[in-house]
């Protein structure tokens, strides 16, 4: 699709461990997420649906608490929150992707003293109420359909307010938001 800055953002970032940096800088950022942001794109993400990103354990579980570990959601200021769109794959079909990827890191030999990655549960988060967090009276993130070649429900949640204090208390938001489904 020609001329559409969105879907060349996301392109050109694909690979960037700060792509929401970047997307942070963009004035119409949140005006993107009416727009198709990849070649592979079954359609912007809408309120309705629901995403689902997979907990791993011991790296986003805290055992003690029974609970998510906050950290869980610090992509969202980085290189976006990876998620799949419900709408478009099963929870089967996550945790199948999960397990193999967890499977991949657990064989480099370079993991072979580490406690081995499981995957434990998926965390699922309604877009409508994602959307609906603000700080300093804007919206704080944006859900984008950044489908993959091998998987067309990818999306990433990304957060657009920053430089503010605000940081921790609307990724609480998402946070408190979260419902954990076991695996």
């Amino acid at each position: 699709m020609p001329g559409n800055a969105c879907r060349e953002f996301f392109a050109e970032h694909a690979e960037d461990k700060q792509k929401v940096k970047a997307l942070q800088k963009v004035a119409d950022a949140l005006a993107w997420e009416e727009e198709i942001a990849s070649e592979h794109s079954p359609g912007t993400v809408k309120n309705e649906e629901l995403i689902v990103r997979q907990v791993t354990h011991p790296n986003f579980y805290d055992d003690a608490l029974q609970k998510i570990k906050p950290i869980w959601f610090d992509d969202v200021t980085n290189r976006g929150f990876s998620s799949d769109r419900l709408a478009y794959t099963s929870v089967e079909a996550v945790v199948e992707r999960a397990k193999a990827r967890a499977d991949e890191r657990n064989a480099k030999p370079e993991n072979a003293e580490k406690t081995p990655v499981t995957v434990l549960s998926l965390g699922k988060l309604p877009v409508s109420r994602i959307r609906e967090v603000t700080c300093d009276d804007n919206r704080a993130f944006g859900v984008y359909d950044t489908a993959l070649a091998d998987n067309i429900a990818h999306a990433d949640v990304c957060q657009l307010a920053h430089g503010t204090q605000e940081a921790r208390r609307i990724r609480y938001e998402l946070y408190a938001m979260t419902e954990n489904i076991m695996v």
